[in-house]
């Protein structure tokens, strides 16, 4: 269960990073004057949002900034709803796997 809870983590950081250079945002030096409060701002999207595979395709319309998103970051989303949802799925599946009594 670790090791997929680990792997999890790693795809959805891997997927998140991809989404957000689509978008043209690239990951900023957190301990540089002034750059804590964006980088807390996009991390706090990967905590919250990005992970919960039933979110609506405008939660991340702060994070961008033009007119609509492109055709990558809409792929991206969509395979990384997927691979995130399996995942969930799996770990459900193994809670219920030990937690019965036979």
């Amino acid at each position: 269960m670790v090791r997929a809870g680990v792997r999890h983590c790693l795809l959805t950081g891997i997927f998140y990073a991809l989404f957000l250079a689509t978008l043209g945002i690239v990951p900023v030096d957190p301990f540089h004057a002034g750059n804590i409060g964006h980088f807390i701002t996009v991390s706090s999207y990967i905590i919250f949002l990005f992970v919960n595979p039933l979110h609506k395709r405008d939660t991340f319309a702060p994070l961008n900034s033009g007119d609509g998103y492109p055709v990558s970051a809409r792929f991206l989303d969509g395979a990384a709803r997927i691979v995130i949802a399996y995942f969930v799925y799996q770990l459900i599946q193994a809670f219920r796997k030990h937690g019965r009594f036979k």
